[in-house]
């Protein structure tokens, strides 16, 4: 909460009141929570995070191999560790 208000300048009471009514709206339905999976609650509690968790790990597989084929890809065009061979 410290951190999110000093980037928030507040002049008075009321300033102060909308500053920590937003920070808590986005700490409880936006913030990704490292004990929900890496999910919002919002998400987490009334969606389908299974379904969520599923794609974010096959988003990430897909990744995975794609970065090992360009790898491939460059070690196999000739250069390794960043040296050309000529």
């Amino acid at each position: 909460m410290r951190e999110e208000l000093e980037t928030d300048i507040v002049s008075d009471f009321q300033g102060a009141e909308r500053s920590i009514d937003r920070i808590v709206q986005w700490y409880n339905n936006e913030r990704r929570h490292s004990s929900l999976n890496y999910l919002p609650p919002r998400e987490y509690y009334r969606g389908e995070p299974d379904v969520r968790i599923a794609v974010r790990e096959a988003k990430i597989e897909m990744a995975k191999r794609i970065r090992r084929e360009n790898n491939m890809k460059d070690r196999n065009g000739g250069e390794a560790a960043g040296v050309s061979v000529n």
